[in-house]
């Protein structure tokens, strides 16, 4: 398997099962040693698969933040940017995560 196989593998695998962010995911691949110039054009491609705001909320879900609240809210948004998420995904994951708590 060369590295492209493997990161694209790998990749896939981390967004099905435990949903991160692209900065993440480039940040553990290049702890892979993957090349750099690699890591973008795969994570380009991942995440024209996956829609990252699908993802930030998945992880979301998986936590107990109450998004109604401005601490809860704050929790979120601290939890998903450290997951790699960007700020984008993070106000859309948040805002989904609202709209189904009614």
């Amino acid at each position: 398997m060369d590295d492209r196989d493997f990161a694209e593998r790998w990749g896939r695998e981390r967004l099905r099962n435990r949903p991160v962010g692209p900065h993440w995911l480039s940040g553990r691949l290049r702890q892979e040693g993957i090349d750099p110039e690699l890591i973008r054009g795969v994570v380009a491609g991942l995440y024209a698969e996956f829609d990252e705001v699908d993802l930030a909320f998945r992880a979301l879900s998986r936590r107990h933040f109450d998004c109604m609240e401005e601490k809860g809210r704050q929790r979120a948004n601290r939890f998903l940017r450290s997951r790699g998420f960007s700020m984008a995904a993070v106000i859309g994951a948040i805002r989904r995560t609202q709209s189904t708590s009614y």
